[in-house]
């Protein structure tokens, strides 16, 4: 079993944006504002390794990010043998 817990700061702290422009008309272009993030996040983590008898390793993991009004979450399975 594993498990990571940690926090970051964005000292950068920017706000986003996207500017777009259609293919037929690219001096008509349009910014689209992102979302007004705190620069403070959350990480946190919980993992599972277990070799099999063959000595195949099948691990499973769960992540997660949060800030405000945002979480990023991310589940994987992950199987390694050697042949």
């Amino acid at each position: 079993i594993s498990a990571n817990l940690g926090a970051g700061y964005d000292v950068i702290d920017e706000d986003s944006a996207i500017t777009s422009t259609y293919a037929g008309a690219p001096g008509a272009a349009f910014k689209t504002p992102g979302m007004d993030l705190e620069p403070w996040l959350a990480r946190a983590g919980l993992g599972l390794n277990h070799t099999l008898a063959g000595g195949t390793e099948v691990s499973l993991r769960y992540d997660a990010e949060a800030r405000s009004d945002f979480t990023n979450q991310g589940a994987s399975v992950k199987a390694r043998w050697a042949f």
